[in-house]
């Protein structure tokens, strides 16, 4: 290893310990140099729109791929007798940008191709009900940004009645990085005694901070 070689990895190494003593001490001004950021907007809102798709499957048999590919549901769960709505999602893309602390703004990330489904399932054989939720979509990073750190982004699903109440919450932790390009879901089971009053459902993106690519 050369002179000029030697340098340069002393360099990275200092360079990576003052980003790692800045952390620890605060200090904004490394934060700058070094291109950290953070959600543009603390929380990000999202939900169904329209009238749900709505099917039964009256007995138990195999499905198409084309239609378990629509529902973005497990074939071998469809195999049992189910009832499925699904929805389109508003806004179409979601679209997250990043507030950089040294001046600036760009996209961070998108969500395309959304969907959101609740599935209802009685087991012919046990009689037993279940029920859950499906939220899938085509995350897309820019490029230009990734989660830092461990604290992931969250989305909180809440199921709604007619009247806007929640009848159901929880929240998924996800994290983005520089060359995503793949589809997410977040699916979760919930009471079957609310899938008759479940009339859509509404979410929020909690962003954190970020890091450049």
């Amino acid at each position: 290893m050369n002179e000029y070689q030697i340098g340069r990895d002393l360099q990275d190494l200092r360079s990576r310990i003052d980003r790692i003593e800045a952390g620890v001490h605060g200090n904004h001004e490394m934060d700058d140099r070094y291109g950290l950021g953070h959600a543009s907007a603390s929380t990000l809102m999202g939900a169904v729109s329209g009238k749900p798709i709505a099917w039964e499957q009256p007995k138990a048999y195999p499905l198409p791929a084309f239609v378990t590919g629509f529902l973005n549901v497990e074939p071998a769960l469809l195999q049992t007798l189910a009832d499925v709505q699904t929805w389109t999602c508003v806004p179409e893309p979601l679209v997250f940008t990043v507030t950089w602390d040294a001046g600036g703004v760009d996209e961070f990330y998108r969500l395309a191709n959304q969907r959101f489904s609740i599935i209802r399932f009685r087991n012919p054989d046990t009689g037993a009900t279940t029920a859950k939720y499906s939220y899938s979509a085509q995350k897309i990073a820019s490029g230009r940004g990734r989660t830092a750190g461990p604290q992931p982004n969250s989305m909180g699903i809440h199921l709604r009645d007619g009247a806007g109440g929640s009848l159901f919450h929880w929240a998924h932790n996800y994290w983005v990085g520089c060359r995503d390009n793949h589809v997410v879901v977040f699916e979760k089971d919930f009471p079957a005694g609310l899938y008759d009053i479940v009339r859509g459902a509404t979410w929020e993106h909690v962003g954190v901070r970020i890091n450049r690519c």
